[in-house]
């Protein structure tokens, strides 16, 4: 089955101005390299792999493509439950054998079924170029993020982002942000609310930005990356 709605072409890797702007140069991804290819291309693959197994947050490897927002909200969704994750796709016999998947996401305050074909891009060494299952034998981390695509315009839309936002559109739950960046908030402060959430069984993720024009710190070994989802 291909989509015809949303087709493997050049339209669906461009970012859409209209539906999502780019905060920064270092989420402007390039199309340089990159192929069409269906998943099934890669051999025996499954959305849970062979021994279908409970999606774990070690399941995701984030691509090349600064999708690192939603890689940390799909890694996060996989320590609410252990069905959460299976729960976004929808079981139809046969469709998966075509090619055709349907992906559940929470979209303006109810789920919507997402149809995408297995169409995405590789890179020039024959990787997924985004981001990808670390069991070679699963693809739900892919399809789950081609249906992002869609939802947001194109693949080049979902390089940038914010990984709240992400992780409502896969739990259809409430979360919450937090700045931390000294404004109005003490340290004492910003640690009993980190607390008091993981009390309550929340899970949690971070993000460090920077504004474009400001001069991005040396990566350090064993440090945190600036513009960077943890």
């Amino acid at each position: 089955w291909t989509d015809p709605s949303f087709t493997a072409d050049l339209n669906a890797l461009r970012p859409q101005a209209k539906r999502r702007r780019q905060a920064h140069a270092a989420h402007r991804m390039s199309t340089d390299g990159l192929v069409w290819k269906r998943l099934s291309t890669l051999g025996e693959v499954s959305l849970f792999g062979e021994s279908n197994m409970v999606a774990t947050p070690g399941d995701v490897i984030q691509g090349s493509h600064a999708d690192c927002w939603l890689a940390c909200a799909m890694s996060l969704a996989t320590l609410i439950e252990p069905c959460c994750i299976r729960r976004l796709f929808v079981d139809v016999p046969g469709a998966t054998e075509i090619g055709l998947y349907g992906v559940r996401l929470w979209r303006h305050g109810s789920w919507h079924t997402v149809l995408v074909d297995d169409y995405v891009p590789f890179d020039s060494n024959g990787v997924v170029a985004f981001s990808r299952n670390l069991d070679p034998s699963a693809i739900w981390v892919p399809v789950l993020q081609k249906a992002f695509a869609k939802i947001y315009g194109s693949y080049g839309a979902l390089c940038g982002g914010n990984v709240a936002e992400a992780l409502s559109d896969i739990t259809g739950g409430a979360v919450e942000s937090m700045n931390i960046d000294g404004r109005g908030r003490s340290p004492e402060q910003v640690w009993d609310f980190i607390i008091q959430a993981l009390d309550g069984g929340a899970v949690l993720g971070c993000t460090w930005s920077c504004a474009e024009e400001e001069v991005l710190p040396p990566a350090r070994f064993g440090g945190l990356i600036m513009n960077h989802a943890y």
